[in-house]
């Protein structure tokens, strides 16, 4: 199979949008992937690909795909250290 990615129609890729992932299925089960603090991020497995999700105080503040279980548990690590960066206190230069 080939993608024309000059002639693509947006529909075609609508399964992996930020609107869809948002719209899981009631019931569909958390993977817990890791809990750091006041963080913790887990995944679900939506059949043709993986959301995983980040909370901080329990309350989701970040999302996206990811083909895999193993590749949504590194997404999930690079998004959180660049969020546990912004809760650090500024070091004196």
């Amino acid at each position: 199979m080939t993608i024309d990615f000059d002639n693509l129609d947006p529909e075609a890729l609508d399964f992996l949008s930020a609107r869809s992932l948002s719209q899981v299925p009631a019931g569909t089960p958390r993977t817990e992937l890791f809990q750091e603090g006041r963080y913790a991020a887990y995944a679900q497995d939506l059949g043709f690909a993986w959301r995983w999700a980040i909370a901080r105080d329990g309350r989701d503040i970040q999302e996206g795909p990811a083909l895999s279980l193993e590749s949504a548990r590194l997404s999930a690590r690079r998004v959180l250290a660049f969020f546990a960066r912004l809760d650090s206190p500024p070091t004196p230069a």
